[in-house]
């Protein structure tokens, strides 16, 4: 974020050979609660087999991330622990839904 409130920034989507897009992005400045700083939360989710997982992922991981208990003070801990979490949510909410779908990710 620029010291005149503006930034910039970038992503992009394909859809593969599926008939529909898998893929999610999330893109976001949002004032911390408990530093009152402003933060960026940016991700790209990668859909395998299906949208739903990617979806829940954009829907659920940063929400995740600042609800840790390593965030602010162990940024990297929050979110590779918010991923874990996200992913175990996802697992037990599909559980009998028997779908096979997934999703990668990057964070930042």
């Amino acid at each position: 974020l620029n010291p005149d409130g503006t930034s910039s920034f970038g992503f992009a989507l394909m859809r593969g050979k599926r008939p529909g897009m898998e893929d999610y992005h999330h893109a976001e400045y949002k004032k911390d609660a408990r530093s009152g700083d402003t933060i960026g939360l940016f991700g790209v989710f990668d859909g395998h087999g299906g949208p739903n997982a990617a979806d829940f992922v954009r829907a659920n991981l940063f929400k995740n991330m600042l609800q840790s208990q390593k965030y602010p003070m162990d940024m990297a801990g929050a979110l590779a622990e918010s991923f874990v979490t996200t992913d175990n949510q996802y697992l037990r909410q599909e559980s009998d839904l028997n779908r096979e779908d997934g999703s990668t990710g990057v964070a930042v």
